[in-house]
């Protein structure tokens, strides 16, 4: 690993330069937007490239797993447009049915969302944590990078009233993990599924149960109980809304259009950590109290989000998701 990184060094002085050139530029380089756009991952700047020019309603971009060699065969049929993709075109099952809701412009039920959604038990509660990952280890037992949860949000669903709201957010700077995870049985319950997005909560609660061995009964009782929205949605359900992504920033406000983020002034997991990292170095409590307010209404929305989504799915599944 080190004859590795050695290698590597003599050309980082290059780079760093030629990084320090372009940003102290006053012209963006003259590149083309292409494939290099999303590889290895999707650039932030691609909106900002692509500004004033024609888009298509629904660009072949938004077909999942898209990759490289299937996109230049597209562009160079002249399709840029899912809607103009030839019936026969080769094309995964997911991009199949994305074609589909795109051509009949309306959302596109497959598998079987409502047997999916039938395995949910009351009480519903919804879960959600925010993480940071300090480069330098901050406690005890802890790694370079290790997400350490700082913050939950549970709602509880009621029939005929607004969801019932409990959050934990520590504002000390010694580990938030045994306070959290103590909160966190409370706040849990002990019946009824808890709806997540993506198995991100999942992986939190693991690294709570390594951390914590007199609170891990407890914490698998909760991780146990887990429901996964994301893949309830991936496997059963797509909206042109969607714009090909199974983001929870993207299929709740397609199906719950109150459900946005717009309105915060903390609107992704990353500016959360970066806001609690500030929150922990601030001393002037009256600095402080807004970002711990701005963090607590995110990962409130985020559960409330979750809520509204998996009502917006019973409906699309109709009764029997209830069954």
């Amino acid at each position: 690993m080190f004859e590795e990184a050695n290698a590597l060094l003599e050309g980082v002085a290059g780079q760093t330069r030629e990084m320090r050139k372009l940003v102290a530029s006053d012209v963006a380089p003259d590149i083309a937007p292409g494939d290099h756009c999303f590889a290895p991952y999707m650039c932030p700047y691609y909106a900002h490239c692509t500004r004033g020019r024609s888009a298509p309603e629904h660009g072949i971009d938004e077909l999942p797993w898209l990759g490289a060699k299937r996109r230049r065969e597209l562009k160079d049929r002249g399709i840029e447009e899912i809607r103009d993709i030839p019936p026969d075109y080769p094309l995964y099952w997911l991009q199949r049915i994305v074609r589909r809701a795109v051509r009949e412009d309306r959302g596109a039920a497959h598998g079987d969302l409502a047997r999916a959604l039938a395995t949910i038990r009351p009480p519903i509660r919804h879960l959600d944590f925010e993480t940071f990952a300090p480069a330098v280890p901050r406690f005890a037992g802890t790694r370079a990078y290790d997400p350490i949860p700082f913050l939950f949000s549970v709602h509880t669903e009621r029939d005929g009233l607004p969801p019932e709201h409990a959050d934990y957010l520590h504002e000390g700077r010694d580990d938030p993990r045994p306070r959290l995870a103590d909160r966190l049985i409370g706040a849990a319950g002990r019946e009824g599924s808890i709806c997540a997005y993506t198995g991100y909560e999942r992986q939190v609660l693991w690294g709570l149960i390594r951390a914590l061995p007199e609170r891990a009964e407890a914490l698998r009782a909760i991780e146990a109980r887990l429901f996964d929205l994301h893949r309830a949605v991936l496997f059963n359900y797509y909206h042109p809304g969607f714009r090909g992504s199974f983001s929870l920033k993207n299929v709740s406000p397609a199906l719950s259009p109150e459900t946005g983020y717009g309105d915060l002034a903390i609107a992704d997991g990353h500016t959360a950590a970066a806001r609690y990292a500030l929150a922990l170095e601030t001393a002037d409590d009256e600095r402080r109290r807004p970002l711990f307010d701005d963090l607590r209404a995110y990962c409130a929305r985020d559960t409330l989000a979750t809520v509204k989504l998996r009502q917006a799915l019973s409906r699309i599944a109709g009764p029997a998701a209830s069954e």
